[in-house]
């Protein structure tokens, strides 16, 4: 049996044209489009399709834009493909799309912090002196100790992004950008630039850092359905109380891709999925670990070849159905009312409502209608109620539902 990764790219990975085959062929590309423009007030399908490189590589575009194409190809690959991930991992702002298709952030959520970590990047941007670039056929103890020479001569540098044996990413002052590149060439590496880009995931960042503190911490976070690789500890987030922290000391700490990559291979995984526009991380695969395959979703064959060895396969995971899940989720929540005189009126009558909805579906063979899956929610909520469950409790649960489901434009207010 094959153990998925699925792995979100960032910044680097945007191109005029992205999500254009997705959004002309699925309604759910087209609708999470939209959600987008709506929410940020922006006309993403425009600025992902039409938009013009320069327009694309603005910190306050590009971070919405990379996130709104990869959660557009996470639902096309799990209406189209249905496998379930082992992890997750995204790579800088990969990480977002990472949570959000985890179920751990609402996707309207994540737009409003990356919007607001873009603004903040670009501010850092005007300011002028910083820069990032990456670095290639280079070896890392070299770079860092070159980046601790030039630091402590007062030209502020280091090593941002681990990304692989010979591949390295460096942000700080300009001008100890500048010497570091010339060592580097000088030494039979290569160099390539980042323009516009401020010095993501370095000290230089801090104040940025905090700022955006006060936009995650404005958020509602939630249990993850599958574990997600944090950048800064190269394993998994203890949870959905851990998010504001790490999510904090990202954008000023280096990505630990190397670290993210061994854990990925020493939990057995056998196939990892890029999830989002270009195929960068599925190159940094081959380059990390040498016995797990990489495909781009994002590519035209790579779609083709998971689609057939994906087809009738056991890993193959086909969305719950909406009924099924609140009669599960009703069974599941403990009843916290010590008074039973009403327990088969508000538990079990709508629980037997919920399993007939059911039975007429099963013989008609027909998916449950919207009046269907409206009237079972309601029932739901009226156990929910019954039984005392805490709000919070039942915020998660309804979030879950429509994660699991896909019900995300049918029920918009569990989110």
């Amino acid at each position: 049996m094959e153990k998925i990764a699925l792995l979100f790219p960032g910044q680097g990975s945007q191109y005029p044209g992205m999500t254009q085959w997705f959004y002309d062929q699925f309604p759910m590309a087209r609708r999470t489009m939209e959600e987008a423009s709506d929410v940020l007030g922006l006309d993403l399908a425009r600025i992902c399709q039409h938009g013009s490189p320069e327009e694309l590589s603005k910190p306050e575009t590009l971070q919405p834009a990379v996130l709104t194409a990869s959660v557009v190809a996470f639902r096309v690959f799990q209406q189209e493909i249905g496998v379930l991930p082992e992890f997750c991992a995204g790579h800088s702002l990969g990480e977002y799309a990472a949570l959000t298709c985890s179920g751990a952030i609402s996707f309207a959520d994540a737009l409003r912090i990356v919007q607001r970590r873009g603004r903040l990047a670009a501010e850092v941007v005007e300011q002028g002196g910083t820069t990032m670039s990456i670095l290639k056929k280079v070896s890392i103890p070299q770079v860092e100790a070159e980046c601790r020479r030039l630091t402590q001569a007062g030209r502020m540098v280091g090593v941002s992004c681990y990304n692989a044996d010979s591949q390295v990413a460096v942000s700080g002052q300009e001008a100890a950008v500048r010497e570091l590149e010339r060592w580097v060439e000088s030494n039979g590496g290569s160099v390539v630039r980042l323009p516009d880009s401020p010095p993501y995931h370095s000290p230089l960042m801090q104040e940025a850092a905090d700022r955006l503190r006060e936009e995650l911490s404005a958020h509602t976070y939630y249990p993850l359905r599958w574990p997600v690789i944090s950048n800064v500890t190269g394993a998994p987030y203890p949870g959905a109380e851990s998010i504001v922290d790490l999510l904090t000391a990202q954008i000023a700490k280096p990505v630990q891709w190397q670290k993210t990559m061994h854990y990925l291979h020493r939990q057995g995984i056998t196939k990892a999925i890029e999830i989002g526009p270009k195929n960068v991380l599925t190159t940094l695969v081959s380059r990390n670990v040498e016995d797990m395959q990489a495909y781009c979703f994002d590519q035209r064959t790579d779609r083709q070849k998971l689609v057939e060895f994906f087809t009738g396969r056991i890993e193959q995971q086909h969305v719950p159905h909406f009924l099924g899940r609140c009669l599960t989720i009703a069974v599941s929540t403990p009843n916290l009312n010590p008074d039973a005189r009403d327990y088969e009126r508000c538990v079990i009558a709508p629980y037997r409502r919920i399993e007939a909805i059911q039975h007429t579906i099963e013989q008609s063979d027909q998916p449950a209608t919207l009046d269907q899956m409206k009237e079972a929610l309601q029932l739901l909520q009226t156990i929910f109620t019954y039984k005392q469950t805490p709000l919070q409790e039942q915020k998660e649960w309804l979030h879950l539902l429509r994660e699991e489901t896909g019900t995300y434009y049918e029920f918009p207010e569990l989110g």
